[in-house]
């Protein structure tokens, strides 16, 4: 009885190690959305910034990225270029991404803002 209760408490840490290690891979480089809707937008990633861009327009959102955990981080909006539109009530509003799921090249993700609550799916490039 001893043993299974060691295995099991082995198992469901060498779980939680993986799904650290997953998450890690996805906190910086470039990525595309699954959504064909949004396929224009191409997403750079460093541990503490985000840029999104646009390619059709050229319109950047630049936001600050603050990971509270492995697998959770915030976006936080910093500034926007090359945009017509006004975007100052913008600025500082913030977004929660839960990181649910981390394949090769693909992750799905939880995004909870204020105007929004919903998974989206990523690719890596």
């Amino acid at each position: 009885m001893k043993f299974v209760i060691i295995f099991f408490g082995f198992l469901l840490v060498s779980v939680q190690c993986t799904e650290k290690n997953k998450c890690e891979s996805i906190r910086t480089g470039r990525f595309v959305y699954e959504d064909p809707e949004m396929s224009e937008y191409e997403i750079e990633r460093t541990e503490s910034t985000q840029v999104e861009t646009n390619l059709e327009t050229g319109m950047e959102i630049h936001c600050s990225v603050i990971w509270n955990s492995d697998c959770e981080y915030v976006l936080k909006y910093e500034r926007f270029k090359n945009t017509s539109v006004n975007t100052e009530s913008s600025i500082g509003r913030e977004m929660t991404i839960t990181v649910l799921e981390v394949n090769d090249k693909v992750f799905k993700c939880h995004l909870k803002s204020e105007y929004s609550d919903e998974d989206i799916t990523f690719r890596r490039l």
